[in-house]
């Protein structure tokens, strides 16, 4: 039986086999070598025996010995018959042959022989039993010949005491052969015993070699896989991508082709893994994996670079006219939802494309300018596409050199408060909004729009939104000590701060340290960033609320709310945005919906504060329909805490009657 693959030995089973087949294959040696010798003595023998035992005229031991001749003969040529009866048969041919020659004659020793012989044969062949069963039967033959030559029916006559001690000579020399054979056979079992075992610990131990040669096989091949091949998708990984890449880069280089890389981010990853957990992003990226493989040609190239971002290679591209079709076919990808942890999202994708040549030569060169093309859709919103573009690679690269220094400038605590008034409908200041400033070492600023972004990107905005919290406070605090009037100001907080659990107890640390009236201090939340999870923000306003401050909601009415939701919320105010006053008053439509937002506001008890004010007609307008409060350059721009503190005290230039 052949054992299968891994499949364990039988130790036991083996053992015996071993044994089995050593004692069989002796005994069958010995047979073959008995019959062989025995024919080569009897055909020596033959004629001289005959021409003796004719001249003698023993014609019955002619009879004899060529009977068992041609016994011997017939076993020799009838191989097949089976083992024990020919093992029989060679001991039983030899003590018949003694005893034929012992009834004929005194028999001399050759009949001694020949019995001495049958019982050591048996002994070979059937063990101890054997010897013993021929040594009684040669000891019962010499008692028949005896008793047959007292009752004279044989032609010669014997001394009973020299034959009985003859008969127990040739007995027992018998036996003692027999006992020593047997000897001989044990010691060969035990060896074939041990090279059983020791067989079977040597094929147990190649078992196991052949199982830890196989593991570390599969082990180095698995080694050798995750070097070049994402282990979660099975594709290309960042390494293997390009060498990919380069291979396609020779080829194109060399038909003179253009290639496109493609590189694709997922949008909003990060919110579907802390709100969905990490199995479910793990299955997002597998099936996108999965499905983009399925979706390029065979000469194409899909991997994944890390994280929630995947690349294409189009080894073949017309023109950059393809560059539509490309993006269809990746957007095909996303439209149909993806499972994740037992249920299913929709996901979309933002993608980056550079062209060989005109966008690199070599690949890294290529697939960075790809990267950097994602990095810019993604700033465009989810599902959008860029084409590298080197003026925007430029752009993207000073964007890269703020994000470097603003680590430094959050440690220096570089940022300062610039502070844009707000006045009621008199031009009279009565609060102010807190703007963040980079001050730079060569003294130069950094407005917001340079460096907002990329903090909120970067994850440094709560920092930053701490450090203008704080010293906000602390500037309305200085004027009040000067004597100046003590007006409410505003401190923006993003999305990212007001989800923050820390929120609360951060507003309350810095009440107690600058020592601000908390009815002094409005936190100013995106209507966008409140309305992610409604019901925890009304709950996070309700706690805030406790301080005592006031809370605003900034760039109302955009839509992303829903209006019956917001009159739950906790807060004092709503800012009417510029995209709704910039069109005043001659867009009849923008007339409509601004007005329509300020009495929904005043209907929910919410006072209104129109921004980017600019234009006397816009004063007009707003004041006609009941606005609280303005913002904008019409009456100053942002200034600096020194300069709000004058303003603040003489009053700001005339901008309305």
């Amino acid at each position: 039986m052949t054992r299968r693959p891994g499949e364990s030995p039988d130790p036991r089973g083996r053992h015996d086999a071993f044994e089995r087949i050593g004692e069989e294959a002796y005994r069958a040696t010995i047979a073959r070598r008995l019959l062989s010798i025995s024919l080569l003595v009897g055909t020596i023998l033959l004629v001289p025996t005959v021409v003796i035992s004719y001249r003698s005229g023993e014609r019955l031991s002619l009879v004899c010995d060529a009977v068992v001749y041609l016994a011997f003969l017939a076993l020799f040529l009838f191989r097949r018959l089976p083992s024990r009866l020919t093992y029989a048969a060679v001991a039983g041919l030899g003590a018949l042959l003694g005893s034929l020659l012992l009834f004929r004659s005194e028999g001399g020793g050759a009949a001694d022989a020949w019995l001495m012989a049958s019982a050591v044969v048996a002994t070979i062949f059937f063990g101890a039993r054997g010897g013993l069963a021929l040594g009684a039967v040669t000891t019962v033959v010499y008692a028949l010949v005896l008793s047959a030559s007292h009752l004279r029916l044989l032609p010669w006559q014997a001394s009973t005491e020299s034959y009985a001690l003859r008969a127990l000579n040739v007995v027992g020399l018998s036996l003692l052969c027999s006992f020593a054979i047997a000897r001989l056979i044990d010691g060969y079992r035990g060896a074939i015993r041990v090279q059983g075992k020791l067989s079977v610990e040597l094929g147990r131990r190649q078992i196991e070699l052949e199982r830890e040669v196989a593991g570390r096989a599969t082990a180095e091949e698995r080694a050798a896989f995750l070097e070049s091949h994402d282990g979660m998708t099975g594709l290309p990984n960042r390494e293997g991508f390009r060498l990919e890449l380069g291979r396609a880069l020779a080829i194109a280089a060399g038909r003179g082709r253009i290639l496109a890389v493609m590189v694709l981010g997922l949008d909003r990853f990060k919110r579907i893994t802390s709100t969905r957990g990490q199995r479910a992003g793990d299955e997002i990226l597998r099936e996108a994996g999965k499905r983009l493989a399925l979706s390029i040609r065979q000469d194409d190239c899909v991997g994944r670079l890390g994280g929630d971002a995947f690349a294409v290679i189009f080894s073949d591209v017309k023109s950059q006219d393809d560059i539509k079709e490309i993006i269809d076919k990746a957007r095909r990808v996303f439209d149909r939802s993806f499972p994740a942890a037992g249920t299913e999202l929709a996901v979309s994708a933002s993608f980056g494309i550079a062209l060989y040549p005109n966008d690199g030569q070599l690949a890294d060169d290529l697939l960075g300018a790809a990267e950097s093309a994602l990095q810019l859709a993604k700033e465009d919103g989810p599902g959008s596409y860029r084409v590298f573009d080197a003026a925007l690679h430029a752009r993207l690269l000073e964007r890269v050199r703020i994000e470097h220094e603003l680590g430094s400038a959050l440690r220096l605590s570089s940022f300062e408060p610039w502070f844009q008034p707000k006045v009621d409908r008199f031009g009279r200041v009565v609060g102010a909004e807190a703007l963040a400033r980079w001050n730079l070492p060569d003294g130069g600023l950094r407005l917001p729009s340079d460096f907002i972004d990329i903090a909120e990107r970067s994850g440094a905005i709560s920092n930053l939104g701490r450090i203008v919290l704080h010293k906000a406070c602390l500037r309305a605090v200085d004027w009040e000590r000067m004597g100046l009037p003590a007006i409410p100001v505003s401190v923006n907080l993003s999305p990212f701060q007001f989800r923050s659990e820390d929120l609360v107890s951060e507003v309350r640390s810095i009440i107690a340290d600058t020592g601000i009236d908390p009815s002094r201090l409005d936190l100013e939340i995106t209507e966008s960033g409140i309305m992610e999870n409604e019901y925890e923000a009304v709950e996070k306003l309700a706690e805030l609320k406790t301080l005592g401050l006031q809370v605003s909601i900034d760039d109302f009415g955009t839509g992303y709310s829903s209006f019956a939701m917001l009159k739950d919320f906790p807060v004092d105010a709503v800012k009417l945005p510029k995209s709704f006053v910039e069109p005043l008053p001659s867009d009849l439509r923008a007339s409509m919906v601004a007005g329509a937002v300020i009495d929904l506001a005043h209907n929910l008890n919410f006072s209104v504060v129109a921004e980017g004010v600019e234009t006397l007609a816009q004063f007009a307008w707003l004041d006609d329909a009941r606005c609280d409060q303005y913002q904008g350059y019409l009456f100053s721009p942002p200034l600096s805490a020194r300069n709000f503190a004058v303003a603040l005290a003489t009053g700001l230039p005339t901008a309305v009657q």
